[in-house]
């Protein structure tokens, strides 16, 4: 109940190469975990002084 209440955020975070991202959500799904591909990270172009979130 207190998981539909109140806001424990996103959970688990797991960085992953792209091309395996199918394969791991797939086995998570298979323990009954949710999962959800939520972003990705991607190199600079150009001057980066700074992390931008989209």
């Amino acid at each position: 109940e207190m998981f539909r209440t109140f806001n424990y955020g996103i959970g688990m975070v797991l960085v992953v190469p792209k091309d395996s991202a199918d394969d791991i959500i797939s086995r998570l799904k298979g323990l009954n975990e949710e999962a959800y591909i939520i972003g990705e990270i991607d190199t600079c172009k150009g001057e980066c002084n700074q992390v931008e979130l989209v």
